[in-house]
């Protein structure tokens, strides 16, 4: 597998294993600074097999922040 493999259920997915050489980056939100780790924009999905959790949607120019805020 590649590092990143589109699935029709997950989106983009990749070894578990490759989270560290993801990269991080930062959200400015209040006016505070948030590091944003790969670690908390991926979940595991299958036997070291990880799914990217940043998604778009058409149309719409807002995020949606889920649990890791």
């Amino acid at each position: 597998m590649n590092v990143f493999v589109e699935d029709a259920d997950w989106g983009h997915i990749f070894w578990c294993s490759d989270i560290p050489n993801l990269p991080s980056f930062f959200l400015n939100f209040g006016g505070y600074w948030f590091e944003v780790k790969a670690e908390d924009y991926s979940i595991e999905v299958g036997t070291d097999i990880c799914a990217l959790c940043i998604s778009t949607v058409d149309g719409y120019d807002e995020w949606i922040l889920g649990d890791t805020f």
